[in-house]
C-alpha cells in the first residue's frame, strides 16, 4: 500500500516492518534477523545524508556493536550506493522472482524508495519461503548496508 500524506510524505506499508515514511527522495534499507541476525536500517537521501541504526536481537551476541546516528555520505560512496540504488529502483516497481536457497541465513529484508511522486517497494522473503534470497541487486545493497552500518557503529561506540 502507498499513500501520500500531507502532500508531502509517502507512506508505504511493509509486511514485516510496519509502516514507513519515505519523506523525500532516497533509499530505505531495513532488515531483520532471527535467530541471533543483527538488524540493520539505512536511510540515504539523494544528496548523501544517512540516518542509520543497527539493532541486537535478544537471542544474538549483546557484546556486538549497537546503535544509532547520522553522517554524509562521502562522494565516492554516494556515487557506489547511487548505482546500487539505480539497479534496485526498476525492481521496486516490477518485484522480480525470487529462487530459494536453503544456504540463504533465515532473516526480512525491506527496500523502500521514493523518486519525486513515484515510490515502489521490494520485501522478503514471502510467508512461507523463509529461505529465498533477495535478488543480486537487493544482496548488494544489503551486503553494502552491512558493511557501512558496521563500521559507523564501530566508529560511534568503540564496539565491534
Amino acid at each position: 500500500m502507498v499513500r501520500v500524506s500531507d502532500g508531502k510524505i509517502i507512506v508505504m506499508e511493509a509486511d514485516m516492518f510496519g509502516e514507513v515514511e519515505l519523506p523525500e527522495d532516497g533509499t530505505l534499507l531495513v532488515d531483520g534477523g532471527t535467530h541471533g541476525r543483527v538488524g540493520h536500517s539505512l536511510w540515504v537521501t539523494t544528496d548523501g545524508r544517512v540516518r542509520w541504526e543497527r539493532r541486537l536481537d535478544s537471542l544474538g551476541d549483546q557484546t556486538q556493536c549497537k546503535g544509532e546516528g547520522t553522517r554524509i555520505l562521502t562522494e565516492d560512496e554516494l556515487a557506489e550506493f547511487g548505482a546500487l540504488a539505480d539497479r534496485i529502483w526498476g525492481l521496486a516497481i516490477t518485484e522480480p522472482e525470487e529462487e530459494e536457497d536453503p544456504s540463504v541465513p533465515r532473516y526480512c529484508w525491506m527496500v523502500a524508495m521514493r523518486r519525486g511522486d513515484d515510490a515502489g517497494m521490494l520485501e522478503g522473503p514471502p510467508f512461507g519461503h523463509p529461505y529465498l534470497a533477495p535478488p543480486a541487486e537487493v544482496a548488494a545493497a544489503l551486503d553494502w548496508m552491512f558493511e557501512k552500518v558496521l563500521a559507523w557503529c564501530s566508529e560511534a561506540t568503540g564496539r565491534e
